[in-house]
């Protein structure tokens, strides 16, 4: 079928980012806001609180896990970011709260960055945003930003809820959108660019449009409801070329 050679891709993605994960056996516990600077796994000890930002990626090829744990910002800073251009950085499996910006990795050319098992909640601006591409989000929670969840362009974002934020649930250019819900956003569900495969998400109740999607791109088995004024606005095809749209459900 025409996006198979999309899954293809998604496939190549994930496993190339998965397989850029550091040596197991070098692990740094964090217990305080701090700057990494050396590659390797870093695992924090407690919960963390922050004026201004409070963690800061200055390596390639780290893996920071939250073990549970949260970092909270007093609504200004960045709870994890980068310094200057990154890749292979995997974050994983905790909360992050009541920053200006929850968590920004966009050095430009930072790429090849895996996101997952987050939630990203309460923050000003952005929630999670990833903005050079090759990344991957999957299976995390953004609500309650201003903006949910950024991608740049040959990412994947899987699995994910991208519901309740003040604008925008997930933005990508182009991308792979698949298996996500973006429910109750303030204005639009899923804003993707062309060239990419949207299936299989669930867009509800977003204030003025559920998906905008650039056209060409695959939009397949998804379920568009109540979206937009009256529920007019489900689905939204721009630009000039055609869109493969088969197999949704679109209502108001």
């Amino acid at each position: 079928m025409k996006w198979t050679k999309y899954l293809v891709t998604t496939a190549f993605l994930i496993l190339s980012v998965a397989g850029m994960h550091p040596d197991a056996g070098a692990v740094t516990l964090i217990s305080a806001c701090t700057t990494i600077t050396t590659p390797g796994s870093y695992i924090l000890t407690r919960n963390l609180v922050a004026a201004g930002d409070c963690l800061v990626v200055a390596a390639d090829f780290v893996t920071i896990d939250l073990a549970g744990h949260m970092i909270r910002g007093n609504r200004t800073g960045i709870g994890i970011q980068d310094s200057g251009l990154r890749k292979g950085i995997a974050i994983h499996d905790g909360t992050i709260t009541n920053f200006l910006a929850g968590l920004r990795i966009c050095g430009q050319g930072s790429i090849q960055i895996l996101v997952e098992r987050m939630r990203v909640i309460d923050n000003v601006n952005d929630g999670i945003s990833l903005c050079d591409g090759m990344a991957i989000v999957k299976d995390s929670i953004s609500s309650g930003n201003s903006q949910g969840i950024f991608v740049g362009p040959h990412s994947v974002v899987r699995s994910t809820t991208a519901s309740n934020n003040g604008v925008i649930g997930i933005q990508a250019g182009l991308s792979t959108i698949i298996g996500n819900t973006a429910n109750e956003n303030g204005n639009t569900g899923l804003s993707i660019g062309a060239g990419s495969t949207i299936m299989n998400n669930s867009v509800h109740g977003n204030a003025q449009f559920g998906l905008l999607v650039r056209c060409p791109s695959n939009v397949l088995g998804n379920t568009l409801t109540a979206n937009g004024p009256g529920g007019t606005t489900n689905l939204t095809p721009q630009g000039t070329g055609v869109c493969n749209v088969e197999h949704n459900v679109i209502s108001p």
